[in-house]
């Protein structure tokens, strides 16, 4: 029982911190998306949106390999600018 209250208070507190977007920029999203898989490919947007650790996209090359980075867990950045 416990355990599913504390499920559910984390939960919400994720969902609140989910990014809005209007239509015409979650359309657009969606475009860029469906161009991950051409080779070649370079995302536009930058992670500055993403949240602390994640991993993301940064090319499709020729061969069609995916190269991913990963966005600085503050911890990290504060350790770096130390």
């Amino acid at each position: 029982m416990w355990l599913l209250l504390a499920l559910g208070s984390s939960l919400v507190g994720l969902l609140r911190t989910v990014l809005t977007l209007h239509g015409a920029e979650a359309t657009r999203r969606v475009w860029q998306e469906r161009r991950f898989s051409a080779a070649g490919y370079v995302p536009e947007a930058g992670p500055s949106e993403l949240r602390p650790g994640t991993y993301y996209l940064t090319q499709v090359d020729a061969l069609y390999r995916r190269f991913y980075a990963r966005r600085e867990l503050q911890e990290d950045a504060d350790a770096q600018g130390q």
